[in-house]
This record gives structure tokens, C-alpha cells and sequence, in this order.
């Protein structure tokens, strides 16, 4: 009896339910409410260089020299 229960309870731990439900995936993107794209204006450089963050293509890019 009590090997028939743990197994029923290393099942629950291994299957657990709710697993046939499709997950909820979290979003982030441009369509959720308060979305705001960032930008340059959005950041403040702290003990780095003037070209350690640069922006291309609507990306913020870091150089890593410094590390800030």
C-alpha cells in the first residue's frame, strides 16, 4: 500500500494537471496596453565611456569598455 502511494505521488510530482491546457505565454510587444518604445532618452550613462552605449537601428547597442 505504501509503495502504491508513492508512486501515485511521484506521479502527481512528474505529471502534474493541467498539462493537456494550452500554456498562457507572458507577451511583450507593441501591441499590449502602456506599451512605450525606449529610447536614448530613456537611459543614463553611469561611469562609462561616451561611446560604451550607442544606438543602431532602434537598438541599444553596448561596446562592453568599459563595463557600466
Amino acid at each position: 500500500m505504501r509503495s502504491r502511494l508513492r508512486l501515485l505521488l511521484l506521479a502527481c510530482l512528474i505529471f502534474p494537471t493541467g498539462l493537456t491546457a494550452d500554456p498562457v505565454k507572458p507577451v511583450i510587444d507593441d501591441t499590449q496596453p502602456g506599451w512605450r518604445a525606449m529610447t536614448a532618452e530613456d537611459f543614463t550613462k553611469v561611469n562609462s565611456a561616451a561611446d560604451t552605449w550607442t544606438w543602431k537601428h532602434d537598438l541599444i547597442v553596448c561596446s562592453g569598455q568599459p563595463v557600466s
